[in-house]
């Protein structure tokens, strides 16, 4: 399949650990491999002040709202977090 492309990702969660991110995006690649097509889940390390380090996992790209929208009501009712985030 070609590759998805577009300026939006969605993520679903901020986790504490890379396991537990790690877990987190093998469950959503399986549980919704239909809404996700050729997209890619990824973790990305990132810093909140003085909380820590976190480890956001998302999903993307996506082309347009509309498709966010479509895959954050997907995983919404998976009981998944949802935040679009354009690029």
């Amino acid at each position: 399949a070609a590759a998805a492309k577009g300026r939006y990702q969605v993520q679903v969660a901020a986790l504490r650990t890379r396991a537990e991110a790690e877990k987190l995006a093998g469950e959503l690649s399986a549980r919704h491999s239909d809404h996700l097509g050729s997209r890619a889940t990824s973790i990305d390390e990132t810093v909140f002040g003085t909380m820590g380090t976190f480890y956001r996992v998302s999903v993307g790209p996506f082309a347009s709202t509309g498709e966010t929208d479509k895959a954050c009501r997907a995983f919404k009712a998976s009981g998944y977090d949802c935040l679009i985030v354009g690029k």
